[in-house]
């Protein structure tokens, strides 16, 4: 009945796996759990192969770094089950009702169950990315149902097997980021239907501010490099407001001015940032003025 997939990469997954496997075994369904590990390179990887020795738990570990994209595509590959359940392996399933709710809409096309953020953070360091998940990433589903296809996560969602081998992640993404914007756009080409439910998982894996604010320059780079191919173009511009502010500057023959103002002002905004009191407003000033930049 249930594949649950979830990619690896320098996490500790046991205590998700040990919670997905209690609750697929009270619901008594036909259920597997894949583990593939994107050739990992700390510790955790060896204890998450150890998972394998659990009943239905299957682990493949990768002699080399695939990617987001194509690593969630191998995991179909070995799925045995017509309904995949993929996860992000840094989440953490609080609620005891989490597959119940998912077996309940097994007929659904694709289910968002949305992502949750702890209500405080502990690292100093990380409160950029904690207020950035509250506040821009941790949206009900009354909320997401507004723009269905713009919400879409890759962090936790349900699928058939029959309608993601119409549509597959794009392995060309080789580079971190929108490779989620990529598939939510496809499904919405394809008019296939995206069901938004409270179901969230909550979203431990949270980076300093330093390496959450590199990733993003990484996916802004992404982002634009795509933004050039002429089969995504037109359809990024629609779905991306960064994108679409950017080509409005271009229009107007003002993003050279952008690039000047992030030139000087760069090294002051980090300093918020990164600081105690981040402020998203000038986030995303950062992110416009990276974008007019790279």
């Amino acid at each position: 009945m249930l594949s649950i997939l979830i990619p690896i990469y320098n996490y500790n997954v046991a205590p998700l796996i040990n919670e997905l496997h209690k609750q697929c075994t009270l619901e008594e369904i036909p259920f597997e759990i894949v583990l593939m590990d994107d050739s990992s390179f700390l510790p955790e990887a060896k204890s998450n192969m150890e998972l394998q020795h659990l009943p239905y738990v299957r682990f493949f570990q990768l002699p080399q770094n695939v990617g987001r994209s194509k690593i969630r595509n191998m995991l179909v590959q070995k799925a045995s089950y017509p309904h995949l359940l993929f996860l992000d392996c840094d989440v953490e399933i609080s609620d005891s009702a989490f597959i119940r709710r998912y077996v309940q809409v097994l007929s659904n096309q694709v289910v968002c169950g949305g992502l949750g953020y702890a209500s405080n953070y502990l690292d100093e360091s990380m409160r950029l990315r904690w207020i950035y998940g509250k506040k821009r990433e941790a949206k009900a589903a009354h909320i997401r149902r507004h723009h269905p296809y713009d919400n879409f996560v890759s962090g936790n969602f349900l699928i058939s097997k029959s309608v993601f081998s119409q549509i597959l992640f794009n392995e060309k993404i080789r580079k971190y980021g929108h490779e989620d914007t990529l598939f939510g756009i496809q499904l919405q080409e394809k008019n296939v239907e995206i069901t938004h439910i409270d179901n969230v998982v909550l979203h431990q894996g949270l980076e300093s501010a330093d390496i959450f604010i590199r990733k993003t320059e990484d996916a802004i780079s992404n982002l634009k490099e795509l933004s050039h191919k002429k089969e995504y173009a037109v359809m990024l511009e629609r779905h991306v407001r960064l994108l679409r502010t950017y080509k409005r500057l271009q229009m107007l023959h003002l993003h050279h001015a952008g690039k000047f103002v992030f030139y000087f002002f760069r090294k002051s905004v980090k300093r918020n940032l990164e600081g105690k009191h981040p402020n998203l407003f000038l986030f995303d000033l950062y992110k416009l003025g990276f974008i007019c930049s790279c």
